[in-house]
Formats: structure tokens, C-alpha cells, sequence
């Protein structure tokens, strides 16, 4: 058996759970002028982290036991941390500005640190996703963004 991955799957499937017994009925809203309920998605993505947790738990149970490498396990730490402060920042630009502008910032921060260098590339993307969401959203369904 395959302990880190067996323990890995194990947390997985208790948080996916744990989200669709408590967290997500929790945050439950009257749905308003719309044919699908609130929870109906986050459910999907729980149920799918659910599945996946067990799946690690069947394959550590019948896989073998695999060495640690802690240079590779420190490194994705830190990127792991990088590209959770750099989402924290963006939250707090969202409070402070527009979704356009918070989306741009993200999109662009996002894209450099997974490795795009290419600035039109990286000039276009950054504008044009935030500005497309946007514009499915708040315009053609209606419904305000942050």
C-alpha cells in the first residue's frame, strides 16, 4: 500500500464530503429567475473531488509504496504558495476596483508565473478573458459582476 497517496486520498475524499454535506447546503440561496439551483454546480465539482479522492484511495490500496522526493515536494510548496498570495492579492483588488480590471491583473499575473513570456500573447489573453466573461455575463445573461 501506497501510504502518502493512500492518506492523500483519504483527505480528499472527506473534504469532497464534507462539502457536500455541510459547506455547500450551508451557503444555499433561493434560486431567483433561474432554471438550475445555485448549489447545482458546486455539487458537480464536489461530487468529481469526491470520486477522484476515492480514486486515490483504490490505487494506493492496491499500488506500491513510493519514495519521497522532498526537493520536488519543498518546490511545488512554494508555487503552490506563490499562486496563493498572488490570488489573495487579486481578491483584495477586486474589493478595491472592478471584475475587468482585478481580472486583468489575475489573468496576467497568472500566465506569467506559469511560465508565458510571449508579451502579446500575454497582452491579449489578459485583456480579452476578463472582457469575455464579462460580456456573457453582464451582458447577455444579465447579471451584475462584482
Amino acid at each position: 500500500m501506497d501510504k502518502p497517496q493512500f492518506y492523500l486520498g483519504l483527505l480528499t475524499t472527506l473534504l469532497g464530503i464534507l462539502l457536500l454535506v455541510v459547506i455547500i447546503p450551508g451557503q444555499h440561496i433561493p434560486p431567483m429567475m433561474s432554471t438550475v439551483s445555485p448549489d447545482f454546480y458546486p455539487n458537480i465539482g464536489a461530487a468529481i473531488f469526491t470520486v477522484g479522492g476515492i480514486g486515490l484511495l483504490v490505487s494506493a490500496w492496491w499500488g506500491t509504496q513510493t519514495s519521497v522526493n522532498f526537493e520536488k515536494l519543498i518546490s511545488t510548496a512554494r508555487f503552490c504558495l506563490l499562486m496563493s498570495g498572488t490570488f489573495a492579492l487579486t481578491l483584495i483588488l477586486f474589493q478595491v476596483s472592478n471584475f475587468i480590471i482585478g481580472g486583468i491583473v489575475l489573468v496576467s499575473i497568472f500566465m506569467w508565473i506559469l511560465g508565458e513570456r510571449r508579451k502579446h500573447y500575454l497582452v491579449a489573453v489578459s485583456l480579452l478573458s476578463p472582457l469575455c466573461i464579462w460580456l456573457f455575463i453582464d451582458v447577455l445573461l444579465g447579471r451584475n459582476l462584482p
